[in-house]
């Protein structure tokens, strides 16, 4: 009885330490996959510091939401080329076009600390990271999130 006892409980700590083990590694790779859709929205603003200055009239022309990136050839002035798989947000794994909204206004019309790119509501579950016009990356809290939800548009 003792021994079917002892080879019980060893059986449940290897299964408990099993789990812990598959909800770590789920956690860290979900974390790596945020830290690469952060990479996503820095070479997508590195192409949009390309172009023409933020100042420029002719981006009143551009397209909003996300438009704004999927049809990047339509920016005014020197564009150098992005990959468009950046345009996918790897935290969701399935590439469906932009999982990023973009400006819902005029790039020039925006602020320095205005978002101009965020993650489309559920590519992070909860929230998501958000690129503002002065290029830095932010994962959101509640009121940046708020905030993006008015400067960014699908």
């Amino acid at each position: 009885m003792k021994g079917w006892l002892h080879a019980s409980l060893i059986a449940g700590a290897v299964v408990l330490v099993a789990a812990l083990a598959v909800v770590l590694f789920l956690s860290t790779r979900r974390r790596d996959r945020r830290d690469e859709c952060r990479f996503h929205l820095m070479r997508m603003h590195n192409a949009l510091a390309a172009a023409a200055p933020a100042t420029a009239r002719e981006w009143d022309h551009a397209p909003k939401g996300r438009a704004f990136w999927e049809r990047s050839d339509d920016w005014p002035g020197a564009r150098i080329p992005f990959d468009r798989r950046d345009l996918a947000c790897p935290v969701l794994d399935r590439p469906t076009g932009s999982d990023y909204r973009g400006p819902a206004a005029s790039y020039r019309a925006l602020g320095p600390d205005d978002p101009i790119a965020a993650d489309r509501d559920g590519n992070h579950l909860e929230r998501g990271n958000v690129l503002l016009k002065s290029g830095t990356i932010v994962e959101a809290d509640e009121r940046l999130w708020t905030r993006a939800a008015k400067t960014t548009a699908d």
